[in-house]
């Protein structure tokens, strides 16, 4: 159902952009990025397979016809209804299918191989891909924080959340960080109980890898914080910022 409605929108979505763009061809250019996602190199590959190959859930092109990743698509879906159910009223599916459709040739650029699908089927799975990431963030956030009682186990009662988030930082399972803040922001454009995209992210790796470790009220648990990622791995001496381009970059604090 969820692919259906998908396909239908992202119809009339090329249609409506074919006469937009032509207004605005003059006005604006694509802006093309430098590519940020990878393969694993071949030899790499060879020497442990398992370790560059998702086990439950694919993201992005590369792993997206991987027949063995099949059942998780039910669940993308069901995380994909559950994140347009608590996103404004005035945001159909029609508003993130247009983002994506917009930002499709920036994300196609960021990935260093060529991408043979179609534009619908691309951008219905990295809509869907988005929208199932966005919202695992958000339920993991507020059943941690207790300020819900919203009900995980859809996804817990059959897989670990830490083999989850393990496939979420492959490098040949990504999805540009950009989407994924834009979707967010499309959301929650007043953020989410105070959290842009990067924190809430920050703090899902945070509960999943540092927990085995450290007990969540523990001076060390409160060490390895949001603003100590930001002051220390995305801030150089200069100053300057380091751009998150993809949640592998979230391995920058673990």
């Amino acid at each position: 159902m969820a692919t259906e409605e998908v396909t239908a929108v992202l119809v009339d979505t090329e249609d409506d952009q074919q006469i937009s763009s032509l207004k605005s061809s003059e006005a604006t250019s694509v802006i093309i990025m430098d590519p940020c996602i990878y393969r694993v190199p071949p030899l790499l590959r060879k020497m442990n397979e398992e370790a560059c190959t998702p086990s439950l859930v694919s993201i992005g092109p590369f792993h997206h016809q991987n027949q063995t990743l099949k059942p998780m698509q039910d669940l993308k879906f069901s995380y994909y209804n559950k994140f347009l159910e608590r996103t404004p009223p005035q945001n159909s599916l029609d508003v993130y299918a247009e983002a994506v459709t917009e930002w499709e040739d920036k994300i196609r650029h960021c990935y260093y191989w060529s991408i043979p699908m179609a534009s619908f089927e691309f951008v219905s799975m990295i809509l869907t891909d988005g929208c199932f990431i966005i919202e695992l963030f958000v339920s993991v956030f507020l059943s941690a924080t207790g300020e819900s009682n919203e009900d995980t186990n859809l996804l817990m009662e059959r897989w670990p959340r830490s083999d989850i988030m393990r496939d979420l930082i492959l490098l040949e399972n990504q999805i540009p960080f950009f989407v994924l803040q834009g979707l967010f922001n499309l959301a929650f454009p007043s953020r989410l109980n105070g959290n842009s995209f990067l924190e809430l992210a920050y703090k899902n790796f945070q509960y999943t890898f540092l927990t085995c470790i450290y007990p969540p009220n523990s001076k060390m648990f409160e060490k390895f914080s949001h603003n100590y990622f930001n002051d220390h791995h995305l801030t150089l001496p200069n100053g300057d910022r380091l751009q998150v381009e993809h949640l592998c970059d979230m391995l920058r604090a673990f």
